[in-house]
């Protein structure tokens, strides 16, 4: 792929364990599984810790392996795919955060021709601890592919925008939300979307509203449009078991609890 959809996520601090005080009962728990793809197409990506972050993902059914290394903080520095049994990356991600952990820039590399290949970057905006702007640039860092904004209401974004390199909208997604439902795996386990082994504008919003969403929008700039509708099922500690959209499971969630 020779340019990179701004799909990416955006600041990240992971700290993969949760607490919960319920009845005077101190749980903690950690994400072991997390399983997506619509009806039968499902993949399954086993987590594996160390110092109570995760290590790796790895999926048999997609022959596939994530790695994740951090900063002496406990921040995302690296994220690396192979394909299980060949020790060569095939992407590798690099990251700049700042005090906060949040992700202030991401570098990119993809194995092509015997051969690490620079495909560009992404900057990250904030106001305060909400995500404002993405940026992807092309490989000479300078000029920009195309521009994600978003619009919040509250604590939830309840407009995206991506802008092409003329700054004309390509994209737009409207968000609804359930504001009775509160998403409590976005605040357990934060901007988790760095972990997901695909890419989605869905998985930016996403992973950083308050409530859970109820559907969306999405208008194109060929005047099509597009309508989804979600449903969150939580287990009984508020954390996200499985996300449907239209009817169809897209992810599901495992837990190790103590």
């Amino acid at each position: 792929m020779n340019k990179i959809i701004l799909l990416i996520s955006i600041m990240f601090l992971v700290s993969l364990s949760c607490t919960k005080n319920d009845d005077y009962e101190i749980q903690k728990c950690n994400l072991s599984k997390i399983i997506y793809g619509e009806g039968i197409g499902q993949y399954t990506y086993t987590a594996y810790y160390e110092n109570n972050l995760i290590k790796e993902l790895i999926s048999i059914s997609n022959s596939e392996k994530i790695e994740f290394e951090y900063s002496e903080n406990g921040f995302i520095s690296k994220r690396e795919f192979f394909n299980i049994g060949n020790p060569q990356v095939m992407h590798r991600s690099q990251y700049t955060t700042n005090s906060s952990g949040q992700i202030l820039e991401r570098k990119n590399w993809r194995y092509e021709n015997n051969e690490m290949i620079y495909i560009g970057k992404q900057t990250y905006e904030y106001s305060g601890s909400k995500l404002q702007k993405i940026q992807n640039y092309y490989i000479d860092d300078i000029s920009i592919l195309n521009t994600l904004e978003l619009i919040w209401d509250g604590l939830n974004p309840v407009v995206v925008n991506q802008l092409g390199q003329d700054r004309l909208p390509d994209y737009s997604a409207h968000i609804t939300y359930d504001t009775s439902k509160i998403n409590k795996f976005n605040s357990t386990f934060s901007n988790f979307q760095q972990f997901y082994p695909f890419e989605s504008i869905f998985l930016i919003w996403q992973s950083l509203s308050y409530n859970t969403p109820t559907s969306s929008i999405s208008y194109f700039n060929n005047n099509s449009s597009e309508t989804r509708h979600y449903q969150y099922s939580l287990l009984y500690n508020g954390l996200t078991s499985e996300i449907y959209y239209n009817d169809f499971l897209w992810i599901k969630y495992e837990y190790d609890c103590e």
